[in-house]
Parts: structure tokens; sequence; C-alpha cells
């Protein structure tokens, strides 16, 4: 099996109580849902992270070859807290440009110049849309928290029906996410390349999400957070987009089948040469 590993680009978490906090250089990137006791609606945060569609093609058309391949969003915990029940995070394909920024959390004055939960670039310019959605693009708060980006969902797409994987969190379970998203990175493949199959859609990144149930809930015993390392962290574990694929390859020569069950391997007189 080989694996190639690659790298965002730009990644950034948004904030529904900082609706233009920009975090674009922030070592961690986090998703959760906290109840706050001076207000009644609960803070929720998502992240967003692109991998450049240029690196994505060249592995799929110079490495993968043709061949049938597999790809795997990961990325490392930092810290998680508050899961005391099975939840699911939700990965999409993000539904429009947006900027990285400068920003890292909680800066004095906030930083403004990239993507936040109300707007894609900075801040008054291009804010994520809260109605007359494009179609198959959806987004899941409106309101006075209006924004936390759009996304293609597939749901009533027949070309693109796999479009939202999920994995799944217990209190004891391992916290690192990988989730497979082979169907996301095939469709971007396809729409990069003009190829027939799918409905285009272009590559502007992965937006990681709570489920609805979880997000805006004010139960006390509802309030999952789970940071990860980004790709400014000073660690080991940036986030990957790893690409998967069986490289094996058999050369038989004027060797006859073994039609034997009773076989037995030995490394007598090995030449090292096979």
């Amino acid at each position: 099996m080989a694996v190639y590993k690659l790298f965002p680009i730009k990644d950034a978490s948004l904030y529904s109580f900082y609706p233009y906090m920009n975090t674009g250089i922030d070592p961690i990137i986090e998703v959760g849902n906290l109840n706050l006791n001076f207000d009644p609606v609960p803070q929720v945060f998502r992240f967003l992270t692109k991998f450049d569609q240029s690196q994505i093609n060249d592995v799929i058309n110079n490495n993968v070859a043709g061949k049938e391949f597999a790809s795997s969003l990961k990325t490392y915990i930092a810290q998680a807290q508050g899961i005391i029940e099975d939840t699911f995070l939700e990965i999409y394909p993000v539904a429009g440009s947006w900027n990285n920024g400068t920003g890292t959390y909680l800066d004095s004055p906030f930083t403004t110049n990239g993507v936040s939960w109300r707007s894609r670039n900075f801040s008054g310019s291009g804010d994520w849309l809260t109605s007359n959605y494009p179609t198959y693009v959806t987004a899941s708060w409106s309101g006075s928290f209006s924004g936390g980006g759009n996304w293609y969902t597939g749901s009533d797409d027949p070309n693109n029906t796999n479009l939202t994987p999920t994995q799944m969190f217990s209190q004891r379970s391992k916290k690192d996410l990988d989730v497979d998203v082979s169907d996301i990175v095939k469709v971007w493949y396809s729409s990069s390349n003009s190829i027939g199959g799918y409905t285009n859609i272009e590559n502007e990144g992965f937006l990681v999400k709570w489920e609805d149930p979880i997000e805006f809930n004010k139960s006390d015993s509802s309030q999952p957070i789970m940071q990860f390392y980004s790709i400014d962290t000073n660690t080991i574990y940036p986030p990957q987009l790893e690409i998967k694929w069986d490289d094996q390859s058999f050369e038989t020569g004027n060797l006859t089948e073994i039609s034997s069950p009773n076989l037995f391997i030995a490394l007598d007189n090995n030449p090292g040469i096979f």
C-alpha cells in the first residue's frame, strides 16, 4: 500500500460568539459547543482546512496513475473535553472561497483580515450566505449568529451522493480525526479536470463541525470540545490529507503455479536476489 501525505495550505476556526474574529495562524483548530453561564445561547465553533488542488492532481496523475485510490482527512488531537456520549463530527466540502488571514484566538484587538464566522474574506467582505443558496449548497445557522460557513451536502444531487462523511467519538474512543473523504476528493479531481460523471464542485477545502443536535444545544451535558493541531503548529502533527493506493506488482516469469496445499518456504542458500 502506497501512502502520499499532503499538508494544508490554510486553515482557521470559526466562532459564533466572535463573528468577525480571524484565527488563520492559530496553532489550534477546534470544534465545540460551549454553554456560558451569562448567555443562554451556546458558543459554537467549527473549522476549515484546505489542501492544494494542483498537488492532489499531481499525486493522482503521476503516482496513482489510473489505479483505484482512497483518501483520508487526518487531524491530531491536542485536547478533548465534554465527550460523554456517542457524538458525530461531520465533514463537508466548503462552498465559496475564503481568505486565511493572520489572526490568532482572542487577539487584542481582534484580527479581522481573514475568514470568520460571519465573513469569508475579511470583516464586512463576502459574508457567508444565510439564504438563497446555490443548488446543493446549505448552511445551518442564521439570525443573530448568521454565518458559520457554507457547504455542499450532496443529499439531493444524483451525481454526488456521498459528500457527508462522519466520524463517531465516544468517551473512551481515540480522539484523532481520521475519516474517509475519498468521494469528496474524487469530485474535486473530476471538477478540476472537466471529467464527466460528477457535479462540478471546486475545491475550497473541508468544513468540520459537530452534528446539528449538538451545536447550539443548551444542555449542560452537551458541551463537547475537540482541539486539533493546525498547519501552524510547532509540533509534528499538522493536518494531513492521505491518498492511498495499492502499488503492488507481480512478475512470475516462467514459474509454474503451485497447486499443492502443503507449501513450505525457506530462505536456505539465499542469493539475495529474487
